[in-house]
């Protein structure tokens, strides 16, 4: 809960680094999942649905991450936050 917290601080605030950290806790998230499953839990009925579920969640969470937008809209809120060059600008 406090991870997911912090990388909702961070895409909120606009942090350069929650660009590579949101895909990287998704797919540490549901390789946990996985392995739990598979280690840990008795076999159960609806594999191909989660099959399914994963992929979609893998390849929504690309896309969102890799969409242009995205980069342009993180970088862009670091970019407004430095300081001024040139003090004379208004």
């Amino acid at each position: 809960m406090v991870v997911g917290a912090v990388l909702l601080w961070s895409i909120w605030a606009g942090k350069r680094w929650a660009y590579l950290a949101v895909p990287i806790s998704i797919f540490v998230w549901l390789a946990e999942y996985w392995l739990e499953r598979i280690f840990f839990q008795d076999p159960r009925a609806n594999l191909t649905f989660m099959i399914a579920i994963t992929i979609a969640i893998s390849a929504v969470t690309l896309l969102i991450t890799f969409n242009r937008k995205t980069k342009e809209f993180l970088v862009k809120s670091e970019e407004h936050e430095q300081p001024d060059q040139d003090p004379t600008s208004a």
